[in-house]
């Protein structure tokens, strides 16, 4: 069962002195860890560095990233080992009324004859687990039990099943349990007892069902909204199936891209299709006809295009339609050309991650349609609403404190 521990992402390089020297890339893997029976989980807070090489090769040149402490965005990584698993049948071709038995190891840890408790015909799960766990070399152990009558299966109609998975166990060879009974090594067990209309005796019998395997990389946690120098898995906490994983430098620290010029909503959540297109590269509305134009009453008429006043390369709109490239955050999608839109069918919300005004006051530019019911920007304060703004039915925004 022991062996070096490496997760999917382990990296290294071989180059200098003749391609001699192996580079490891840092991600402080194994910084912090946790086990909960079988499971493993273990921290990397400097993984999803930004490698520039290939894991699956050996580089004879330097592909680390170019800062992994300060670009590492951390992930936890977890491992789990099957255990061995031991299966005991009770069977005869009636029903087992009554009687009790007993498990032992010949020779276990250097242990001879290593008892379990009394074992009842129909023992519970939990009661098979517990009388089993007195047993000095067994440690912990996970039973599921299993019941059936099948006539068609002679000569062993009925059976129960006890699956013994050994959760403590890491020595790589697990010797078989020896089941004895009345009759069969056992003087203070109770006698198996079944109709007088059976022709087969009770029976025991032990099946190794799997050996033990390495720990193997099952899952890899990370959050969606994770960034750069994050540390996550700088603490972890693991109760059962469920894991609490610190992120010492992510705290109360927002995501809201404020101004959009990532080209994507990153620390916004979304619901509808409002915003799927969103944000709109460029000041598309000055490409295009305006719904009711600005100015004059000709240029109403006439749908004259208007532009936005938008700071930088991204505004959200959500009558747009001309989100950024997928390829580079620097250029529009060329699927949708200039000037192209969705209307206003499409409906939604779009919420920013919590965050702390440090002042008294906050601003924003906002422009488009003016029914302050339907289409708004709204500030809500510890979860209430304080603020609410609209549009003035043109394209223009304009700012509000």
């Amino acid at each position: 069962l022991y062996s070096i521990l490496r997760s999917n992402d382990y990296d290294y390089d071989v180059y200098g002195r003749g391609f001699s020297f192996e580079h490891m890339h840092r991600q402080d893997f194994g910084v912090t860890l946790k086990a909960n029976r079988r499971l493993l989980l273990v921290a990397a807070p400097f993984a999803d560095y930004g490698n520039r090489g290939d894991v699956d090769l050996r580089e004879h040149f330097d592909s680390n990233g170019v800062h992994n402490e300060g670009l590492g965005k951390g992930k936890v990584y977890a491992f789990f080992s099957q255990p061995h698993v031991q299966v005991v049948t009770l069977q005869s071709d009636e029903i087992i009324s009554f009687g009790s038995f007993r498990l032992k190891f010949d020779n276990n840890l250097g242990v001879v004859d290593d008892l379990s408790d009394i074992i009842a015909c129909d023992s519970t799960a939990e009661a098979f687990k517990a009388a089993l766990e007195k047993m000095s070399t067994i440690g912990e152990v996970e039973v599921e039990r299993f019941e059936s009558f099948d006539m068609n299966s002679n000569p062993n109609a009925y059976k129960i099943r006890w699956r013994v998975s050994f959760i403590s166990s890491v020595a790589d060879n697990q010797p078989p349990f020896v089941p004895i009974w009345h009759g069969s090594g056992c003087n203070d067990c109770s006698e198996l007892k079944v109709s007088v209309l059976s022709k087969v005796p009770p029976n025991i019998i032990v099946q190794t069902t799997q050996s033990h395997e390495k720990y193997t990389q099952e899952a890899v946690i990370q959050p969606r909204d994770i960034t750069s120098t994050d540390f996550l898995g700088s603490s972890l906490a693991l109760d059962g199936m469920q894991a609490v994983i610190g992120s010492m430098h992510s705290a109360a620290k927002t995501r809201t891209t404020w101004d959009f010029e990532t080209g994507d909503l990153s620390g916004w959540e979304q619901t509808g299709d409002a915003f799927r297109y969103q944000p709109t590269y460029g000041d598309n509305s000055k490409h295009r006809a305006v719904y009711e134009g600005y100015g004059n009453e000709a240029s109403k008429s006439s749908g004259d295009p208007q532009s936005s006043r938008l700071v930088g390369r991204y505004y959200v709109g959500s009558f747009e339609k001309r989100p950024s490239s997928l390829e580079s955050y620097q250029s529009p999608d060329n699927t949708f050309p200039l000037g192209n839109f969705q209307g206003d069918e499409p409906t939604g919300t779009l919420t920013s991650d919590p965050f702390i005004i440090l002042g008294n006051k906050i601003s924003f530019l906002i422009g488009g349609g003016c029914n302050a019911l339907t289409v708004y920007v709204e500030l809500l304060v510890d979860g209430f609403p304080s603020l609410r703004e609209t549009g003035k039915c043109s394209e223009r925004m304009h700012k509000v404190s």
